[in-house]
């Protein structure tokens, strides 16, 4: 097990509570990369070669260009009281080609699963909605099209959580 399972095989016990908070710096952009590379592990795009240096790139200008991106991280602290990374959200915000409506995407939004029992998944979207407000946006949205074998899973969390679901993977939210 990599040292980020390891960490997060800890912290999925509820000895604390989930909190959510954006990223920063480069300590964030090094677990945050190691979570995508999770994410993709357990995608239809698995394999596929990884483009390291372009990920990186991705994540430092997420986290670095507040305006428009951003990544929302849910962790909780680990036996050691060190916070440990359960879960991300990437986001983006920008205006519809037809309109001057914001609407907010998440690029990413992934839980490790030995996090999926605990509450980051619903705080991580609690989170997304506030950052979304923040921007003034008409709506936000989640597409679940990575192929993962709990899509069905996060689509009901989705609708659960005041989503609509028009076909597809594409879940919209309107604000």
């Amino acid at each position: 097990m990599n040292d980020i399972a390891t960490q997060q095989a800890k912290a999925a016990t509820p000895s604390s509570a989930v909190r959510v908070r954006l990223a920063e710096g480069e300590a964030d952009e090094r677990v945050i990369f190691d979570l995508c590379v999770l994410a993709m592990r357990e995608s239809k795009y698995k394999d596929l070669p990884l483009a390291a240096d372009r990920l990186r790139q991705q994540i430092h200008h997420d986290i670095t260009a507040k305006k428009t991106n951003g990544i929302i991280l849910a962790e909780r602290l680990g036996p050691d009281g060190n916070p440990v990374v359960l879960g991300l959200l990437s986001a983006i915000a920008g205006r519809l080609q037809f309109s001057e409506a914001i609407s907010c995407a998440a690029l990413i939004f992934y839980v490790a699963p030995e996090a999926r029992n605990s509450r980051a998944a619903l705080l991580l979207l609690k989170a997304f909605e506030k950052w979304a407000l923040n921007r003034s946006a008409y709506e936000i949205a989640v597409h679940v099209t990575m192929g993962r074998e709990d899509d069905a899973r996060v689509s009901v969390l989705l609708e659960r959580y005041g989503f609509l679901n028009p076909g597809g993977g594409s879940h919209f939210k309107r604000l």
